[in-house]
């Protein structure tokens, strides 16, 4: 008898909430640098500003944990051409994530499945950039909070929310190396102003 225990597949849930966990911490860091300029004016002393805009390790290594989860949890080959920045998510991609939605709702099935999944997938398509991981968000954010199969509109409202949500964190977790440099210039800029004033 082998004493090796198997290694257990992480769950896509559980990555998927450390993943929004980690892109949650990186739209704070990201809108704390951005605010250190209100309305063009830089709002905070400049050592104190340079500290602030400055990456740390840390920062550094969330960045680099956002990025490998995201290859791993939306890999280009969910998306048409196998182009996750330009591509569309394929639609064969969204239909396996709502047949699990539907089989997830024991009590309720629709009355015609196919129209259901059908009406849902049309829906789901028609959302505008809809990427891989605010359907499985929404996905389980519905299997885990509703008792029922939802209505369509319920899950393209659910969709449209974590398409928002999604948006801002891959938005951060691209820019936040950019907009460190960015500030740092800026603040750099204003030194020798503030010395010669």
């Amino acid at each position: 008898m082998s004493n090796v225990v198997p290694i257990r597949p992480i769950s896509v849930l559980r990555a998927l909430r450390t993943l929004a966990d980690d892109a949650d911490a990186v739209v704070r860091r990201y809108d704390e640098i951005e605010r250190l300029f209100r309305a063009g004016e830089l709002s905070t002393p400049l050592a104190e500003a340079s500290k602030i805009a400055e990456l740390s390790a840390d920062d550094v290594k969330l960045i680099e944990r956002c990025l490998a989860a995201l290859d791993q949890l939306d890999p280009a080959e969910s998306y048409e051409d196998n182009d996750r920045d330009e591509g569309e998510l394929r639609r064969g991609v969204i239909k396996a994530r709502l047949t699990i939605l539907v089989g997830s709702f024991p009590n309720g099935a629709p009355c015609d499945p196919e129209v259901y999944v059908r009406a849902m997938l049309e829906h789901a398509c028609s959302i505008e950039g809809l990427s891989l991981l605010p359907v499985d968000a929404a996905f389980h954010e519905i299997v885990a909070t509703q008792k029922f199969l939802p209505a369509v509109e319920e899950v393209v409202k659910a969709l449209s929310a974590q398409q928002a949500k999604w948006n801002e964190r891959v938005w951060a977790i691209y820019g936040l190396t950019d907009i460190s440099r960015r500030v740092l210039a800026r603040i750099e800029a204003l030194k020798p102003e503030r010395r010669g004033g």
